[in-house]
């Protein structure tokens, strides 16, 4: 009886301690369970499965695992986590920039695709979570393009048949920014033109407008174009008057394929209006014209041109303007061209008598040698409408010189 004393003793006590609640099982540790939601960068998924889209490439997504928990009071508050992408220990790397601060992860994906982030958290003795998921997949966003016209329009507002236009294309990738530094982008430029019916001559080129070559219909720089200044420009030279319509496609070098055109690459497009040539029309003389001039026989006179307004070839803008001038005084009246071409002339007093009635007119001519009217005798304004009825004037002075006589003797 006595040997029974120390087990009902035992039991006693076991039963006290139950009925007060304090029973303790010593060495049972509980699990933490994990919990993983996007705090910025992109949307929470609705479900465990769904995989979430960020908008571009190097935005940076923040991962939140405070809602993480532990069964057991004394752990909360002590948890660890450990990080996972694709099924391997989460690391910065050529793919993916990523830091921890606690509870939180960023990470900053530099190439598309498609990614799994986990978190499993781990209390003080080791006991670790199941792990918490969320599905990323990494857009490359399409590049920004403008077309940017390199070569003025005429005072009309239109272009000018014989003359190039020259174009530029200005792209910004929104994939490249600070937080991810500089991307080695591939870009790659196509230049479409939609000419007027008819149009057999018409060239689009790629590079300055000073290049041309047949037109070719559809220009694709190199696949491993890097960008540099003449890729990114083009050249329409038009044959017709009418509307053109230039289409720049510019994609990044992401590889996308026919079925992903939209999402890798941007369209954009102008369109110009092309007019026929439009004869030139002077508008600055010394002397001015209109008046006879009396001129001393002991000094050389010059008589120049020292403005052209025209569409193509204006003076001094360009050197492609070229003069006619004729001669004609009373020793030999007949109108007679002298060799110069240039935009001014110097008679020699001289070669004339004293008194002699001398007669000198310029005429202005552009590269495709549309010249202006010849308006002789007293009439010395020529205005387009009247010179050429079938072609528009959009000079803000219609009744610029078009053909100039001065008159002048020598005492």
């Amino acid at each position: 009886m006595e040997a029974l004393a120390p087990i009902a003793v035992l039991a006693a006590a076991s039963l006290f301690a139950l009925g007060a609640g304090c029973l303790y099982f010593a060495g049972i540790n509980r699990p933490p369970v994990a919990s993983l939601r996007i705090k910025a960068g992109a949307p929470n998924p609705k479900g465990p499965t769904q995989v979430v889209d960020v908008a571009r490439r190097c935005l940076t997504v923040v991962l939140d695992a405070s809602g993480s928990s532990d069964p057991d009071d004394e752990d909360r508050g002590l948890l660890n986590y450990a990080w996972r992408i694709d099924g391997r220990a989460a690391q910065s790397d050529n793919v993916v920039r990523f830091e921890t601060l606690g509870d939180e992860a960023r990470a900053t994906f530099t190439v598309a695709g498609e990614h799994t982030l986990a978190v499993v958290a781990i209390d003080p003795r080791r006991a670790a979570s199941a792990p918490a998921e969320v599905h990323l997949r990494i857009l490359d966003a399409s590049p920004q393009a403008e077309i940017l016209r390199q070569t003025a329009p005429t005072e009309c507002g239109d272009f000018t048949i014989g003359g190039g236009i020259g174009f530029a294309a200005r792209n910004e990738d929104i994939d490249e920014d600070a937080t991810c530094g500089e991307m080695p982008e591939k870009f790659v430029y196509k230049w479409v033109a939609t000419v007027p019916p008819g149009s057999k001559q018409a060239s689009l080129v790629a590079g300055p407008c000073f290049d041309a070559s047949p037109f070719p219909g559809l220009l694709e720089l190199p696949k491993d174009s890097d960008g540099d200044a003449d890729s990114r420009l083009a050249c329409l030279i038009p044959d017709l008057p009418g509307t053109y319509n230039l289409t720049l496609r510019v994609d990044d070098g992401a590889g996308r394929s026919a079925a992903e055109e939209q999402a890798g690459g941007q369209r954009v497009s102008t369109s110009l209006v092309v007019a026929a040539d439009r004869p030139p029309c002077m508008d600055g003389f010394i002397p001015p014209p209109g008046k006879l001039y009396l001129l001393d026989r002991a000094l050389p006179a010059r008589f120049e041109v020292t403005e052209v307004r025209d569409d193509l070839d204006g003076f001094p803008a360009t050197d492609r303007t070229t003069f006619r001038w004729s001669l004609w005084h009373q020793a030999d009246p007949v109108w007679r061209d002298l060799p110069s071409g240039a935009h001014a002339v110097d008679l020699d007093p001289l070669r004339y008598a004293v008194d002699e009635l001398v007669r000198l007119r310029v005429q202005a001519s552009d590269r495709v040698k549309r010249s202006t009217a010849a308006c002789d005798g007293n009439k010395l304004l020529c205005d387009h409408a009247t010179a050429y009825p079938g072609v528009a004037s959009c000079f803000k002075n219609t009744l610029c010189e078009a053909w100039v006589t001065w008159e002048t003797r020598f005492r």
